[in-house]
């Protein structure tokens, strides 16, 4: 919603500035999102009378005007074709800032210039070039023209909640800042017509569906006169983002911002047989709407039909058989109400919106539907020189009931969290124009027919806390709030858990965890707990495996050429139980994700993948900092969604942690995706059980290393990590160190068997060692993977 201050000020004279009402209207629960400066982007430019105008003697496109500012007559030369004496017009004079620069004094082929007569868009307030910019001719002269046509402005951005259709207008909000500030709300008088009356011989309105239409109200106007808006009016509209076109198309969109009243206007010598039919359209039946488009609709749609043919798409758009042209004379004024829920889905399944629809589709005040009528009409009295019609015709079958709600005060101040007294309860809600008595110890409020989202008590307790100002309630814990803020177990946790993963240049996800039942059968997880009313059926399940959320963000990034992916969340799961009725288990669980380059593109980095090793580098290195380990890796019995022989489970004392591994090539295309992606799980809520606070601490030896090492054949599906804690286990005390630097199957190598080099450290913490215990360990060593592994030391 676009609205200016000075139109705010038009209906509550308040006196905060710009930027100290956008705080009061957020403050209202209307969040301002921007507030911009419009026009007056030059200064020394006043209104003035052109006297007379005369050619210029050395330029035939050249004339000389004399220029009245109220004060003194100047000598002004000017190119503009439209120059007209006796028109009021932008006078720039000596020393005016313009956009384009400073005016001057000027001497033009001989002649000199004492000022400048401007058009809109060397005021750079518009881009049209065509000419002068005339005012009214009625404006006082030697006024700074911002002021007179309402240039120096600001505009709104504001984000109205779908709850509070009221508020998409310029009155609704002024009706809010009124309660606000304590200022009276002034509204624009209207001159209302009887209902019926001489306008019954002019047109009939039959409402065939009351249920889709319960209110259809229509005046006419006769003998206008087509012509551009006033400035004042297509200043606004511009300023809320609207074209202005001409006067009547004008006022229509210029009252629904105004009233929140959507109107149609037609041209009343297009409407055959004089009548106006609501109906519901017939299955296949078509409109060819203003924008030129033709609409095929069925029979939940509602169509304003004359005596023989459709002439507009009920509250969506106008037909393009029925318009306002430039040779309309008289008009015929639709205001009604349309049911939302029917606007909702006809707008949604033809794929047309409109300024109207948005606003039927969250419900109109139907009680204003005749006010916005009556304005309208009026203002095409005034500017368009029209006539209205005696009486106006308003099919209302069923009238609209005033919804009362008893109020409890003290159950108002236990929601609002302060003492109020009843007299303060009942002042908020009447300034805000709800109904208030006395019933005993309660309180009866009636809503009034524009608050559409106010039904209960609790509504109604949220109005006085946001007129109150929720600045002066005091910070309170609610009932329940002791046991929803203790300490959870988990936090501190999950925090230290994604800082070292950030550390380790991961990006954290934190997804939905609605999914549909497709995505987890295709990494073999357990069947999803059923959400009871899905959004659509791609969110229908509770997810009990985060790999499907961690592949559709590798698919959409890969499809947007972004392959290098290294992702995780920590996140909940939710398992069901054999009772379907129980609440099912919810498991913390940690997902990681990596695929792509495993450097950034780079002259002295190679342009290596990632692999297995990555991924389990990365959980080892995670484990290691929580504390947990040694770990061992084992195969899998089930390989599930991961490539047979290139996944492993985790374990830290025969307690599974977690199982990783190369996604099968079958599970990414399940995805719409492809590549070589490694991922996998670990359970949180164990890892939290196992987690060291305080690491172990080991002295640093102050006597020097021994270094060996070997190289030994084995069984190809010989383990290495059994090997290197077997290596280990020979003296832990003075093996330092293991690690395999080499790992070799190929040429030299029999069939079934594989080479693996271990480099190892020896040291000890009390002595120095010598060449002979070297070789005394390494012999040890060579014997027990001999005995253990059947292994070789190979030459």
């Amino acid at each position: 919603m676009r609205v200016t201050y000075r139109w705010l000020k038009e209906y509550v004279d308040f006196s905060e500035s710009p930027q100290e009402l956008a705080a009061k209207i957020t403050m209202l629960g209307h969040e301002v999102e921007g507030v911009e400066k419009i026009g007056g982007e030059f200064t020394g430019v006043v209104t003035a009378r052109i006297e007379s105008v005369q050619p210029h003697p050395e330029a035939d496109k050249l004339t000389i005007c004399q220029v009245f500012d109220g004060e003194q007559t100047l000598q002004v030369i000017c190119g503009a074709p439209n120059t007209q004496a006796g028109k009021v017009g932008a006078f720039a004079t000596i020393g005016a800032q313009l956009p384009e620069g400073k005016v001057k004094k000027v001497k033009m082929r001989g002649v000199e210039s004492y000022g400048m007569l401007c058009s809109k868009a060397e005021l750079g307030i518009s881009t049209d070039h065509s000419g002068l910019w005339y005012l009214p001719d009625d404006a006082p002269l030697g006024r700074p023209v911002q002021e007179v046509v309402e240039l120096d402005d600001w505009a709104y951005e504001i984000a109205i909640t779908p709850n509070r259709p009221d508020c998409l207008s310029a009155i609704g909000l002024a009706r809010e800042i009124a309660a606000r500030t304590g200022k009276p709300l002034t509204l624009p008088e209207v001159a209302f017509e009887p209902v019926g009356g001489e306008i019954d011989q002019y047109m009939q309105v039959i409402i065939e569906d009351p249920v889709k239409c319960p209110r259809y109200t229509g005046i006419l106007v006769k003998g206008i006169t087509i012509a551009p808006s006033p400035d004042w009016m297509a200043n606004r509209l511009e300023a809320a983002g609207v074209r202005a076109i001409n006067n009547i198309v004008d006022i229509t969109n210029y009252v629904l911002l105004e009233c929140n009243q959507p109107l149609h206007a037609f041209d009343y010598h297009f409407l055959a047989d004089k009548k106006i039919v609501v109906r519901r359209a017939g299955e296949g039946e078509t409109i060819t709407t203003l924008d030129e488009q033709e609409r095929k609709l069925i029979d939940d749609d509602l169509l304003i039909c004359d005596g023989q043919k459709p002439v507009a798409l009920a509250g969506i758009m106008g037909g393009l058989n029925s318009l306002v042209t430039d040779e309309t004379v008289d008009v015929f004024i639709e205001s009604a109400f349309f049911e939302p829920t029917g606007i909702r889905r006809s707008s949604k399944r033809i794929g047309l919106s409109s300024e109207s629809s948005y606003r039927f589709e969250r419900e109109i005040d139907r009680q204003a539907v005749s006010y916005g009528l009556h304005r309208a009409a009026r203002l095409m009295e005034q500017l368009g020189g029209g006539q209205v019609v005696p009486g106006y015709i308003d099919e209302y079958p069923t009238p609209w009931e005033a919804k009362v709600v008893r109020v409890r005060p003290h159950k108002i101040t236990g929601l609002v969290g302060v003492q109020l007294p009843r007299e303060e309860i009942a002042r908020l809600l009447s300034s805000l124009e709800f109904g208030v008595k006395s019933d005993g110890d309660d309180l009866l409020v009636s809503v009034p027919p524009f608050r559409v989202d106010v039904s209960r008590e609790a509504d109604i307790a949220e109005e006085v806390a946001r007129l109150y100002n929720y600045d002066l309630i005091p910070e309170t814990l609610h009932k329940g709030a002791d046991a929803e803020n203790r300490p959870w177990k988990l936090r501190s946790f999950l925090r230290d858990l994604r800082r070292l993963l950030v550390g380790m240049g991961l990006i954290e996800l934190n997804s939905i965890s609605f999914l549909e039942q497709k995505q987890l059968d295709a990494v073999y997880a357990p069947k999803g707990i059923r959400v009871a009313n899905p959004l659509s059926e791609d969110l229908s399940v509770l997810r009990t495996s985060l790999l499907p959320s961690l592949l559709r963000v590798f698919a959409y990034n890969k499809a947007r050429l972004v392959p290098d992916v290294k992702i995780f969340e920590a996140r909940r799961v939710f398992l069901p139980k054999d009772d379907p009725q129980a609440q099912p288990n919810e498991p913390h669980r940690l997902g990681l994700l990596l695929a792509g380059r495993r450097h950034e593109v780079a002259w002295n980095l190679p342009a290596d993948e990632v692999d297995f090793f990555d991924l389990k580098g990365v959980v080892e290195a995670l484990l290691k900092a929580l504390g947990i380990g040694p770990v061992t890796w084992e195969r899998p019995a089930d390989a599930g969604p991961y490539l047979p022989g290139v996944c492993a489970v985790v374990k830290f004392e025969d307690r599974v942690l977690g199982t990783f591994g190369k996604i099968n090539a079958e599970v990414l295309e399940a995805f719409d995706t492809a590549g070589k992606v490694f991922a996998g799980e670990l359970e949180i809520d164990r890892l939290a059980e196992l987690a060291r606070i305080v690491p172990a601490i080991e002295p640093i030896s102050k006597f020097p290393p021994i270094f060996r090492d070997i190289a030994v054949l084995v069984d190809a599906d010989a383990p290495v990590d059994q090997m290197i804690a077997a290596i280990k286990q020979v003296n832990p005390k003075q093996i330092a160190e293991v690690k395999v630097f080499d790992l070799y199957t190929g040429k030299g190598v029999p069939d079934g068997k594989k080479s693996v080099a271990f480099s190892m450290r020896y040291q000890d913490i009390l002595k120095s060692l010598s060449d002979a215990d070297g070789d005394r360990l390494t012999g040890k060593i060579l014997n027990t993977l001999q005995h253990r592994f059947d292994a070789s030391l190979r030459e």
